[in-house]
């Protein structure tokens, strides 16, 4: 369980909501551990359920309410770039001003 100073990513988005220059995004990827399958399983279940509580004790929401999010990607999906693209194209759509240089880089 994160201490109480360090706020697992989840938070965010709830923290900082009512601020209208925050994109809350929620990038997707699992973690690469070499675990066999069933302690792999156990070690999600674990880590899911302690993430679950703190979200729900601290912030009275629960780890699968993602509507404090503008846009979730799933980076499995995506490579790198592929990703930046969307979160860039998708601020603008929302009326965000992309400086001209970022929207070059990708």
């Amino acid at each position: 369980m994160p201490k109480s100073s360090q706020k697992p990513a989840r938070v965010y988005p709830i923290l900082l909501k009512e601020r209208k220059v925050v994109y809350s995004t929620y990038p997707l990827s699992p973690e690469h551990k070499q675990l066999d399958l069933e302690a792999a399983r156990e070690r999600v279940e674990t880590v899911n359920r302690q993430r679950a509580d703190y979200l729900q004790q601290l912030y009275g929401t629960g780890i699968n309410d993602c509507s404090d999010y503008d846009l979730a990607i799933n980076t499995d999906r995506f490579g790198m770039e592929q990703t930046v693209g969307l979160i860039l194209h998708s601020m603008q759509q929302a009326g965000y001003e992309i400086p001209a240089e970022l929207t070059q880089a990708v």
